[in-house]
Formats: C-alpha cells, structure tokens, sequence
C-alpha cells in the first residue's frame, strides 16, 4: 500500500483519521478495488495574481470530474473527507506555485529546444516534461513517486504537457 497512490497505510491514516469510521461498499470507495483516478481532480484557486507567486494564496482543492459516476464521484468524496486529502495536500502548496512558475519559464519551445539539443538524454516530449517538473505524469506509472497525482492534475490544468 501507498499512500501515493492515496491508499491510507499508515497508522495516522487508519487510526487517526480513520479513527472508528465504519467503511462499507455503499459509501466508500475500495482502495484495493479503485482509486479516486480522475474522479476527484486536484486543482488550485487564488484570490489574485500575485498569488501566482505568493503561494500564501494559494489553495489546493478536489474537484468533481462532470463525466464521472456520481455514485464513485460522491464515494471518493467520502474517502477524502475521512482521510483529509485537501487539508494535507495544502502542505504542498510550493510544489503547485513552483509548477506554475515552471510553466511560464518552460514554453512548448523551449521544450523542443531542450529534446532537440539533448537527443542522447531524452526520448520524447513526455520524459523532458518529467524531467522540468521532477515528477512522473503518466498514468501508469502515478504510484512511483509521491505527490505524482497532484502533479499529473496540475500539469494537465496548466496544459503543461
């Protein structure tokens, strides 16, 4: 189990905050069965422009993904409050300011500059795009490494890919 993948493994997760909650199928998700995937979205909200560069101001939320289940939507809504994700992933404010700031440094063209001028280190568009913002984005692969869903869902709201 990890928690990177918001499966709750630790004991703060299952006895703090879990504590004496009653898990069922009717009201929330399985983590051995499904994760939140792009039910619940990560995304971020600001009062103003300057906190684009002031990450006081900056808030990380979930957000319901329309297309989604409402049933699995109001499920992971039940797994986040239980296990607080929104309160804890506020601790990473920095790393959603400093993926904003990497998207206003890091153009489409210059990242073609990047992959032209360095052939021998990257494949393709995606591995230098992991590269600039130190985490993975695909998929597949979002259990590697921590915060790799907020990364992936903050990448994908910036278009940064």
């Amino acid at each position: 189990m990890s928690i990177f993948n918001l499966v709750p493994s630790c004991k703060f997760c299952n006895s703090s905050l879990k504590n004496t909650t009653e898990f069922s199928y009717d009201e929330y998700l399985n983590p051995y069965e499904r994760g939140f995937g792009d039910d619940l979205r990560f995304t971020y909200q600001v009062d103003s422009y300057d906190s684009f560069f002031n990450k006081g101001n900056l808030e990380i939320v979930l957000e319901d993904n329309l297309s989604s289940n409402d049933d699995i939507v109001r499920k992971a809504k039940e797994n986040a409050k239980v296990f607080k994700i929104e309160e804890l992933y506020n601790y990473h404010k920095d790393e959603v300011g400093d993926l904003i700031k990497k998207k206003k440094v890091y153009t489409d063209e210059y990242i073609e500059k990047i992959l032209k001028d360095f052939p021998n280190l990257f494949k393709d568009k995606a591995e230098v795009l992991e590269w600039l913002v130190g985490n993975i984005c695909r998929e597949d692969k979002l259990n590697e490494k921590p915060l790799a869903k907020l990364v992936r869902d903050i990448c994908d709201e910036l278009e940064f890919k």
